[in-house]
């Protein structure tokens, strides 16, 4: 019988065999890392910019104007091939409402959460041989960001005004920290002529 050290060596050995035929897979997500610290990084400091120097309801204003409008420059300067966006089971803006799939693995997500299951740093998904799909869960990982998506008796009145005058039935409430927030998404196609 196998000892249980001899069980895991055997999984670890088996695993480095994988990670070593899948070389391609390995590059598509170092560089799905890359463009999602891009726009985790050029979000967090355009916001605390303007949350230093203007205050939280300014940040609330900058967000619902300016998120979209980030996003969309690092996709440009990314180029054609990826395209990156955050998604959520309970966005605030429609622009990241999750397809099907992206809904499917919040659940997921949600669901080993909720089952004190210590979640991935990331997922990669190989959709075909030019196609991957790689996810990154967002952390409510800083308390500032509870200033506009904490507990709603704890947000400040002009914050919420904010809210409510560009988000119907805002759903981004109520989450503490370490809370599951959503994902970053970021698709790569390697050859453009791959629509799967």
């Amino acid at each position: 019988m196998k000892s249980i050290k001899q069980i895991i060596m055997a999984g670890v050995l088996a695993c480095a065999c994988v990670a070593g035929a899948e070389t391609n897979t390995t590059r598509m997500e170092l560089i799905a890392q890359e463009a999602t610290a891009k726009l985790q990084e050029t979000l967090g400091s355009d916001l605390k910019r303007v949350l230093k120097k203007r205050g939280v309801v300014e940040a609330a204003k900058f967000c619902s104007s300016e998120a979209q409008n980030i996003t969309m420059r690092i996709n440009k300067e990314l180029g054609g091939s990826l395209m990156i966006h955050r998604t959520s089971l309970r966005y605030r803006n429609p622009a990241n409402a999750p397809i099907e799939e992206e809904k499917e693995i919040l659940e997921a997500l949600q669901t080993l959460r909720k089952h004190h299951v210590v979640l991935p740093h990331s997922l990669m998904q190989k959709k075909s041989a030019h196609h991957y799909v790689y996810y990154k869960p967002i952390f409510i990982e800083n308390r500032v960001c509870l200033k506009c998506h904490g507990m709603s008796a704890k947000i400040d009145k002009r914050v919420k005004r904010v809210i409510a005058d560009n988000y119907i039935n805002d759903p981004a409430t109520g989450y503490r920290m370490g809370d599951l927030r959503g994902l970053f998404v970021v698709d790569i196609k390697t050859d453009t002529n791959d629509t799967k």
